[in-house]
């Protein structure tokens, strides 16, 4: 959720809002402008402007302009890693190994992942990741919990419907990278790939691979998946 912004920029009234409130409205700030001109254009003046707030207080919350990009990047994925452990635990998809997998990777394709501002974001800091080690050690740590979770369900699912033709890191690894395709697809040309779609398109993969568990229709979705 949007953070609202306090109508007084004094530095006292802000210091007394809550300390997430005040770290969320400068991240959504943040997002904003890297969204808006890009990750090396990201100024803690451009971001204090969006956020119509004074440097100073940017400054005041994360001391530079380097540590202002690093934590939004961790909150970020902490938001993304956080949506994937609710939808794996989901009551519904508790006992359904393929309703899992399936809830996962719609993970991907919430409004709020892959809206066209957020995917400029994304690719914004995982374009920066080969050249600054701390992106890309924060990449690597996340995205190694994602295939190890993805891998051990698709060995599950494996096993259960009997596809011993499959090997599981193969397959966990080749989904990601098609939800990975589907965010550039759809960063690229939002007005004719919806969220909707994208969904439409990895629940035909998931028949692919696993047709036992997942029927083979136009209309799949996380409810298709079979017990």
């Amino acid at each position: 959720m949007t953070a609202k912004k306090p109508a007084d920029t004094d530095k006292r009234q802000w210091r007394q809002m809550p300390a997430e409130f005040r770290r969320r409205q400068l991240m959504d700030a943040t997002i904003a402008v890297i969204s808006d001109v890009g990750i090396s254009k990201a100024t803690v003046g451009l971001v204090a402007a969006h956020a119509k707030l004074s440097p100073a207080i940017v400054n005041l919350q994360f001391g530079n302009k380097n540590t202002m990009l690093v934590e939004t990047f961790k909150s970020m994925r902490n938001d993304f890693r956080d949506a994937w452990v609710a939808a794996q635990v989901a009551d519904v998809a508790r006992d359904n190994v393929a309703m899992r997998i399936s809830n996962m990777l719609q993970v991907y394709f919430y409004p709020e992942q892959c809206s066209p501002q957020k995917l400029r974001v994304w690719f914004a800091f995982l374009g920066e990741a080969a050249a600054r080690e701390t992106y890309l050690d924060i990449t690597q740590r996340y995205e190694d919990n994602y295939v190890r979770a993805l891998t051990d369900m698709c060995a599950d699912l494996i096993a259960q419907g009997g596809y011993t033709h499959l090997r599981a890191e193969h397959i966990a690894r080749s989904l990601l990278a098609a939800c990975d395709g589907l965010w550039v697809a759809r960063m690229l040309r939002p007005d004719t790939l919806s969220p909707e779609a994208c969904r439409e398109n990895l629940a035909a993969l998931l028949a692919m691979a696993f047709p036992d568990h997942f029927p083979a229709s136009p209309n799949s979705n996380e409810d298709t998946a079979t017990a």
